[in-house]
């Protein structure tokens, strides 16, 4: 799973040296958000073939993938192969941290599953906080290949650890695979990429949204008469799934603004270089982890809705001071906002995870998962187009050209024009004040959500996992 999440981070840092190497720099973005797009798409695919053929063998194919993947992308002889090469990384990556999760919602009552969820949420964090630098430091004294090359021997020492240890008896039984499913849903999030912009492909508007908002409407259709859904519906008759879900998706689109957006206003606005930008971020990557994994001490005591609440609480918090900062504001207040949200994100993660766990049983709970892992990875999409959105409409009605922009964010630029800058700062003000709203409103969903049985008894399913 360090490995699947590091993956999201640590292939940015690399990628300018890549694309100098490989050439193609226009498909520069689709190295990097291929991965999420086919990881979205795998996450319930194998969450629900996790349900249907057991956990083991989806996650040992998954793990396959990822590394074949891997080896190839470091192996890559164009930009076009590694764009490839990352759509099957991706397809494994999905499977990995979703069927790894799964798994320890097999493994551990409620009670136990509080504290390795939160070591789970603690390595993913911790995972994004080392990424960039991990990526800086491989690129320079090996190669940006070897960003890749490194998941291979821990990847196949994960494999021979879990194809030993893990036994579980997996009902036989006739499946079929809801492939009409899998390909609308893969349309439609093709087409939410699309929309967001930066993939090459002018000319196109907003017809990609439009058609993603049809195929997501077909797949809809599709799943209500499939035997063997995708992403069974049955799962949201369940009221701590659905509140769940729509926090993940709201939350998620919080923690994109906020990684994206404060490096913009501190890097851009006001002149700090890149690793100055980088330590305004570094509360945030550092408090994640560590509330995730002192929340998992103690939820059993607090109470998952308790939790949950307290930590969207923070983030709302963070978030509204964020938006009361400015392009004069002391770099330290960053600091101390973006750590309050990101202690927040933390505490409110694992508890809604076991929420979703604990509502299923076994032959539903990869797929529980996958769903809420794939709201949790849209809503940080859909945080993208929405910041994107606004970005280019304060820019237009300030009459500031994206180009300006980015010259005031290359390495080693000089300190960009005060229209610039302050172009700069009033679109990352809009962006905080609409991500200060989506903060409450995953705070206010957080408020449905249903009081957990955190008892130690052991778990229902039909896999007898251990």
């Amino acid at each position: 799973m360090f490995a699947a999440a590091i993956e999201m981070t640590i292939v940015s840092t690399a990628m300018p040296r890549a694309a100098g190497d490989l050439g193609g720099s226009d498909r520069y973005a689709w190295v990097l958000s291929i991965y999420l797009l086919t990881s979205s798409v795998s996450a319930p695919l194998f969450g629900k073939l996790s349900d249907l053929f057991g956990r083991r063998p989806a996650y040992l194919a998954g793990m396959s993938l990822f590394l074949l993947g891997s080896w190839v992308s470091g192996a890559a002889w164009s930009m076009n192969a590694l764009i490839a090469a990352r759509a099957v990384q991706g397809i494994g990556g999905g499977a990995v941290a979703t069927v790894g999760l799964t798994v320890i919602g097999d493994l551990y009552p409620a009670d136990q599953r509080a504290k390795v969820q939160g070591l789970f949420s603690a390595v993913w964090g911790f995972a994004g906080a080392v990424g960039p630098v991990a990526g800086g430091l491989i690129v320079d004294f090996l190669s940006w290949r070897w960003v890749f090359y490194l998941n291979v021997p821990f990847g196949l020492i994960a494999m021979a650890m879990l194809s030993s240890s893990l036994v579980e008896k997996v009902e036989k039984r006739e499946v079929s695979i809801d492939w009409a499913g899998a390909l609308l849903l893969t349309g439609a999030i093709v087409g939410v990429q699309l929309g967001s912009g930066g993939h090459g492909v002018a000319g196109m508007g907003r017809l990609p949204l439009v058609a993603s908002l049809l195929l997501a409407i077909a797949f809809y259709l599709v799943e209500r008469r499939a035997k063997h859904p995708v992403l069974p519906l049955e799962l949201f008759s369940h009221k701590s799934i659905t509140v769940a879900v729509l926090v993940a998706l709201t939350s998620g689109a919080v923690m994109t603004v906020v990684t994206n957006y404060v490096p913009l206003l501190v890097q851009g606005g006001q002149g700090a270089t890149t690793r100055e930008s980088g330590l305004t971020m570094t509360a945030f990557a550092i408090a994640w982890p560590v509330s995730a994994f002192l929340l998992g001490l103690v939820l059993a005591r607090v109470g998952v809705r308790r939790a949950a609440i307290g930590g969207l609480l923070l983030v709302f918090a963070g978030s509204l001071m964020l938006a009361r900062l400015d392009l004069h504001s002391a770099r330290v207040w960053f600091v101390v906002a973006t750590g309050i949200i990101g202690f927040g994100m933390g505490m409110q993660n694992t508890p809604l995870l076991i929420a979703v766990q604990s509502s299923v049983d076994w032959n539903l709970r990869g797929a529980a998962t996958a769903a809420y892992s794939f709201a949790r990875t849209m809503g940080a999409t859909f945080g993208a187009i929405i910041g994107g959105a606004i970005a280019d409409q304060r820019l237009l009605s300030r009459g500031v050209s994206s180009a300006s922009i980015d010259a005031a964010l290359r390495p080693g630029a000089a300190l960009a024009p005060l229209t610039v800058r302050e172009a700069i700062g009033d679109l990352v003000h809009v962006v905080f004040v609409a991500n200060a709203a989506l903060a409450l409103v995953a705070l206010l969903l957080s408020l449905s959500t249903p009081e957990i049985a955190m008892k130690a008894k052991p778990t229902s399913d039909g896999g007898n996992a251990h």
